[in-house]
């Protein structure tokens, strides 16, 4: 049985793996390789310290030299991100705004358009307004002189039916004589045969 060991870094352990070569091999054996194998690694075990503790700090000044440097970078690049987005909202800003001035603009003119012509309508509501007076008054100018009319009409009517019957009165009671122009009628003696 062959067992190898190796040194885990980080940890500071021995960590032994073993594998099984030949079924027949006494224990013996295998206890005093792994002292020998013990002994070897001892003896080298300060060299591998000093050397995983040298790697560990150019790692870790490594990652350290890196990280600053991205963190220069980020700084330097900050600014122009933070002025470009800066520019990008003052232009998205004034896009806004000019597109509400658009509005305004067409709203005010359709606001023009409403108060022509309402303009419009108020001139044609008051000429229709007056017209409207006008014939009132022209109506009533023509209905008063008509019935004036209507009226004379009347008087004149009753008039005449008035002496009409006056006169027929006047001559039934014969208050009015009446000249004949035809001879009395006489009545003569019928003879009978």
């Amino acid at each position: 049985m062959k067992k190898t060991s190796s040194y885990t870094e980080g940890r500071g352990e021995w960590k032994k793996k073993g594998r099984k070569e030949e079924i027949g091999m006494s224990k013996t054996i295998v206890v005093l390789l792994g002292i020998e194998a013990q002994q070897v690694n001892e003896q080298s075990r300060p060299q591998k310290v000093q050397e995983n503790g040298q790697s560990r700090l150019q790692k870790v000044q490594e990652n350290e030299q890196s990280r600053l440097q991205k963190v220069q970078e980020n700084e330097q690049s900050r600014p122009q991100k933070v002025q470009e987005n800066e520019q990008s909202r003052l232009q998205k800003v004034k896009d806004a705004v000019k597109e509400v001035e658009d509005k305004m603009v067409a709203n005010i003119n359709i606001l023009v358009e409403r108060g022509e012509k309402l303009e419009g309508a108020m001139k044609t509501t008051a000429e229709l307004l007056e017209e409207s007076n006008r014939f009132q008054k022209t109506g009533k100018a023509l209905e008063c002189t008509y019935c004036c009319k209507n009226v004379k009409l009347i008087v004149v009517i009753v008039v005449v039916v008035l002496i009409i019957v006056l006169i027929i009165i006047l001559l039934a009671t014969g208050v009015i004589p009446v000249s004949s122009a035809l001879p009395p009628i006489v009545s003569l003696p019928t003879i009978k045969p």
